[in-house]
């Protein structure tokens, strides 16, 4: 998990040794001194074959003076004027809750060894975190492991998430309690193996999204942990038909590091008839890449009206080969705030620091990086000479980069447009695999 420093990001110190017990916290009250908020849109959310379903778009902060998360583990309730979920397995379908680590410590030492279906939907890991939802609660991998793991068969829990932490190796490996960087994979409620459906007839492509370089500052700088994937983007899509009204968000804490106390916050959030009747555009056709010969790349989108700023994000191969497979792809982001039909420029070198020379690596990875893991590599190494990219685009209409970290370090930065929502509209998410490139 991440917090705000100034315009840097620090992790919190928020991990145990003691695997079989509750984790150690080390959180205060902050409630006095703590901002909570909420605003909910519209989420034009595409689907495969160029349709599209209208969602709801939930953002969240909560923060203290400076910026800083105000927990670094929290349990979010979420109440809604309507249905989440199609299919509800408990009398409140337009309730979305999450699980307090000292319920699911009860659930793991009982007999039943299973989830109550209220508790599922967001699971034990998702929070309120510095800004928007996701899964980054510190819990107790024995216990998480002892309730979640009878559910084999799952691809995600609750329709959210598949594991608590990015750690290779799964709950039994080093490192599986640590801090992580874990967005959501969105929108919230597709369906899943073993998860709850939302209200939604289509079936869009699930996708989570990290800010990165150019348009937010590399995560492989000196001053991020390694395990920081990229800036989130704050909003939360949910598969699920909104409506106007008023929705609520509670989120409740521990205050001692033996959970004996607790408090809680709470927001809320009018959705405007307006917002509804008028959703903003689909963002179609989805955006795609030239790659050039240097590893840069061309961006051609067509931003829809009504979007007053749009990222385009790519995730694609990191070109230290020496290393692969064990180096995660990288996270690369474009801002632009202008609508209609455009093309921008993904620059060469952005892709982290290549541990050899200390130089940055490759954007889109080019034949000269193949020489240079051939040269560090035993004779007869086998090094790969295509890779993948994933591209996937969402438009704002309220003030979602300001928002982020790190441009804002404000306890309560704007987070709704002039009439009050905070509406959304995304590309249909495209996988592409690519040959490496010439290169200089």
């Amino acid at each position: 998990m991440t917090i705000a420093v100034g315009t840097a990001l620090a992790v919190s110190s928020c991990t145990t040794p003691q695997v079989a017990t509750l984790p150690n916290v080390n959180q205060s009250n902050i409630a006095a001194i703590a901002k909570l908020q909420l605003a909910v849109g519209t989420a034009t959310v595409a689907e495969p074959g160029g349709t599209s379903e209208v969602g709801l778009n939930v953002v969240t902060t909560i923060r203290i003076p400076g910026g800083n998360n105000a927990t670094f583990q929290n349990t979010p309730l979420l109440i809604a004027p309507m249905p989440f979920i199609s299919n509800p397995v408990n009398s409140n379908p337009d309730t979305v809750s999450g699980v307090l680590p000292t319920q699911l410590q009860a659930l793991a030492s009982g007999s039943s060894k299973r989830v109550p279906d209220a508790l599922t939907e967001f699971g034990a890991t998702v929070g309120v975190f510095g800004y928007g939802l996701a899964g980054e609660n510190t819990v107790s991998p024995s216990v998480y492991q002892k309730v979640y793991g009878v559910l084999t068969t799952c691809t995600d829990i609750g329709g959210v998430l598949a594991s608590i932490s990015n750690a290779p190796g799964g709950p039994t490996a080093p490192g599986f309690n640590a801090p992580r960087s874990q967005e959501l994979a969105l929108p919230v409620f597709v369906p899943k193996a073993c998860g709850f459906a939302g209200t939604f007839t289509g079936k869009p492509t699930t996708t989570d999204y990290y800010g990165g370089p150019p348009a937010w500052p590399s995560p492989a700088a000196a001053t991020q942990p390694t395990f920081f994937l990229g800036f989130p983007l704050g909003f939360t899509d949910f598969a699920s038909h909104p409506v106007a009204g008023t929705y609520q968000l509670t989120v409740g804490f521990t205050t001692s590091n033996d959970y004996s106390t607790w408090a809680n916050m709470q927001a809320t959030a009018t959705l405007p008839s307006a917002a509804v009747a008028a959703p903003l555009p689909l963002f179609a056709p989805p955006p795609t890449l030239a790659i050039q010969n240097d590893g840069s790349a061309l961006i051609d989108v067509t931003v829809p009206p009504g979007v007053t700023e749009a990222v385009i994000n790519v995730n694609a191969t990191d070109c230290f080969l020496a290393q692969q497979p064990s180096r995660a792809n990288n996270n690369y982001s474009v801002l632009t705030r202008v609508t209609g039909h455009q093309t921008l420029f993904l620059p060469s070198h952005l892709g982290p620091p290549d541990p050899t020379n200390g130089r940055p690596t490759h954007t889109f990875c080019t034949l000269g990086d193949v020489a240079e893991a051939k040269a560090l590599l035993p004779p007869g190494s086998v090094v790969p000479t295509t890779g993948n990219y994933h591209v996937a685009a969402v438009g704002f209409d309220y003030p979602a980069f300001e928002a982020s970290y790190p441009q804002s370090s404000s306890i309560a930065p704007m987070i709704t447009n002039a009439r009050g929502s905070a509406d959304v509209t995304t590309a249909d998410p495209q996988s592409i695999a690519y040959t490496f490139v010439t290169g200089p």
